[in-house]
């Protein structure tokens, strides 16, 4: 690429406390993108940030840093469109956007279409309905149909959950297409929750390497981090799986990240996708640890459409948490 001048948008940093996220949402982002940052420097690049703003003068700010930028990497939540509506930004001052188009995201970022054209696809998904399901016998997930991370998630029917935390969001929002759920239910399906995350591009997908993902069920399944690799016959499982994800989202650019389950069948016919991240991911900062390359860099040439060799990995694994902290195990 001839650019030389990116702009690195990370959402939390950039609002900081007008974002009205959780604490741990300011954590998990600036670990990210401080750890990316120092990747595209390393890589050669100039790069741009964008800290502390106020909420009303946030669209001010952006575009001065787009006018000054060769292209953008945006990270963003997917709640409320924020990812959706940066990428429109960038895409509207025909700045090169180093991601997956606002055109897509604008369905991929709702989970119940994404939940639609992975189960259209034959991409094994849990069951889900954007009413409260009848059958009290089955466990479901509660998740926000445009949500990130944690938030605002429960367990139903409510008698299995932990104690109650205040929806950010009512049961449906009225639009002028009508009323709209705002909420999906997810079959609750058991076993190791893992994620995996791919460097696509127009020409090429890279898969990186599985992990597996910390998950705290006492507070309503907080994310804490994560290893990797996940032992050999569990990461083909999840390869396996991403792949077919892969094959049926082909609009996919940058770095994307997958949340799984691999059930306790050893075949992986219990396995399955939860969701599609079309974003960077905490899991970055394992990755990048253990890869012998520089992840920013490889992402870049793909995003391009240029054709790279698979990276090399450490032997070992690592642990990592949310707040950017790398340990061996």
């Amino acid at each position: 690429m001839h650019h030389r001048c990116i702009f690195l948008y990370e959402y939390a940093c950039a609002v900081g406390r007008d974002s009205q996220l959780p604490e741990s949402f300011l954590c998990e982002g600036r670990a990210m993108r401080d750890a990316l940052a120092e990747d595209l420097v390393r890589a050669g690049w100039e790069v741009i940030l964008l800290d502390h703003v106020s909420g009303t003068e946030e669209y001010h700010h952006f575009e001065q840093c787009l006018r000054k930028a060769d292209a953008a990497w945006i990270i963003a939540p997917e709640i409320d469109r924020i990812l959706v509506t940066r990428c429109q930004w960038v895409e509207a001052a025909g700045v090169p956007l180093l991601g997956t188009s606002s055109e897509t995201l604008s369905w991929l970022t709702d989970k119940w279409q994404q939940f639609l054209i992975l189960r259209q696809n034959g991409v094994p998904v849990p069951p889900s309905t954007l009413e409260p399901p009848g059958d009290l016998d089955m466990t479901y997930i509660r998740k926000p149909r445009y949500g990130a991370g944690a938030c605002d998630i429960q367990i139903w029917p409510s008698a299995w959950a932990p104690p109650q935390v205040t929806p950010m969001r009512s049961e449906h929002t009225t639009s002028s297409f009508g009323t709209v759920p705002n909420y999906l239910w997810q079959r609750y399906v058991p076993g190791q929750a893992a994620s995996i995350a791919c460097l696509c591009g127009p020409g090429q997908q890279v898969l990186l390497r599985a992990a597996a993902q910390r998950i705290d069920p006492e507070n309503n399944f907080r994310y804490c981090g994560g290893y990797l690799p996940l032992p050999a016959p569990l990461e083909l499982r999840t390869k396996r799986l991403a792949k077919l994800a892969l094959a049926a989202l082909p609009s996919l650019r940058g770095y994307i990240g997958m949340d799984l389950v691999l059930g306790p069948s050893p075949d992986g016919s219990e396995d399955y996708i939860i969701e599609i991240n079309p974003r960077l991911t905490t899991s970055y900062l394992g990755q990048r640890a253990l890869c012998e390359q520089n992840l920013a860099e490889l992402a870049l040439a793909i995003i391009k459409g240029r054709t790279v060799d698979e990276p090399s990995w450490r032997d070992g694994g690592i642990r990592f948490d949310t707040q950017g902290n790398i340990y061996p195990c």
